[in-house]
């Protein structure tokens, strides 16, 4: 609950003309205004006593906003209802290919990659229901030109219970799937909920950036042919960021920009692993440098064992014949590989790591 007020603290209401100091003199302010929707998603709400102004003798009171998850009417927050819970989607938000995708080619996350946007609003949705359909993505753009694929089927959604049907934690699942050309592109997103005493505990879930990136209460994935993704939000600016940048023996040189987080990774050991996904390149060539930041002309990948990394730059335009730049530390050590557009290797040149303050 947040609570606004005027500079004093209250809803002040009209002045009025400096008088007797005793207008206030055994009144007491214990007729607060009736509960208002500012909005349709704000109440205000006003508390007593009130404080009596001596300059006339008005009552002033304070107020709270507080905010209604299924809108404000009629003075009150709607309920949700029995039997249902609210997953509400803010404005502008999208869903990406996970950038701890832990595979160990990057040539494959790079071809794989999706950015999902979903329709804003609150839906008011039943646990009580085996299936449901919902309209629930805008659109969904996929690799490797950020073309939208076509919806195959129209959205579902199920429950899924842990255990016993009507008691503890159930999932709903929604499904849709899409086609890119011929290629079927499965997308599954699934968001936890519990009951307890027969009632939801937290009966609202909000997708907003931190539920969407390490929450606890929703998971998601795409399947492309054989190839399996995870989701998170594609807001990632409040990710730990890691720069490096590399030297390379013919001149050129490669700065880097990734956002993600450390963690345990790999086999049959563990390490701390940064898994980031690659937000921005800046290429240098011949002096002149070049930016490279589009969502689908990067990608980002750990080795399945741990600790070397793997990065894709896609040039667009080309230059010259170079179609696409490749770092893998695991197969390749300190070299940049320069590709071309049927993925053969033009040449291969040794680099070393700048050290960053």
């Amino acid at each position: 609950m947040d609570a606004d007020a005027g500079p004093d603290g209250v809803d002040a209401g009209d002045a009025g003309d400096t008088g007797d100091a005793d207008r206030c003199r055994g009144k007491t302010c214990d007729a607060p205004p009736a509960d208002e929707c500012e909005d349709a998603t704000f109440l205000r709400t006003y508390q007593a006593p009130g404080r009596c102004d001596p300059a006339d003798g008005s009552c002033a009171y304070s107020f709270s906003r507080v905010e209604c998850p299924s809108g404000c009417r009629d003075g009150r927050c709607q309920d949700i209802g029995e039997g249902r819970i609210q997953i509400t989607v803010p404005d502008a938000t999208r869903i990406c290919t996970s950038y701890a995708h832990r595979g160990d080619s990057v040539e494959e996350n790079w071809q794989v990659k999706v950015r999902i946007s979903l329709r804003p609003r609150r839906y008011l949705l039943s646990y009580q229901d085996d299936e449901s359909a919902l309209d629930w993505v805008e659109r969904l753009e996929a690799a490797t030109d950020g073309a939208v694929a076509a919806a195959a089927e129209p959205g579902q959604v199920t429950c899924e219970w842990k255990g016993q049907p009507g008691q503890g934690d159930f999932e709903l699942v929604f499904r849709q799937g899409f086609l890119k050309q011929a290629e079927r592109i499965d997308l599954e997103m699934r968001f936890l909920f519990s009951l307890k005493d027969g009632q939801p505990v937290q009966p609202i879930l909000v997708l907003d950036t931190a539920n969407l990136t390490r929450g606890s209460r929703f998971s998601g994935s795409v399947q492309w042919d054989f190839r399996w993704s995870s989701l998170m939000s594609c807001d990632t600016a409040a990710l730990e960021e890691r720069v490096r940048e590399f030297s390379v023996q013919n001149g050129d040189n490669l700065w880097l920009r990734s956002r993600g987080w450390i963690e345990p990774f790999g086999f049959p050991d563990l390490f701390p692993c940064f898994m980031g996904g690659l937000e921005e390149a800046r290429y240098t060539n011949q002096g002149i440098p070049r930016i490279i930041d589009g969502y689908f002309d990067l990608a980002q990948a750990i080795n399945h064992h741990g600790g070397p990394y793997a990065y894709w730059i896609h040039l667009d335009p080309p230059q010259g014949e170079v179609t696409d730049l490749l770092i893998d530390e695991f197969s390749f050590g300190q070299q940049l590989l320069y590709m071309d557009a049927g993925g053969n290797i033009l040449d291969q040149q040794p680099m070393s790591e700048v050290p960053q303050p």
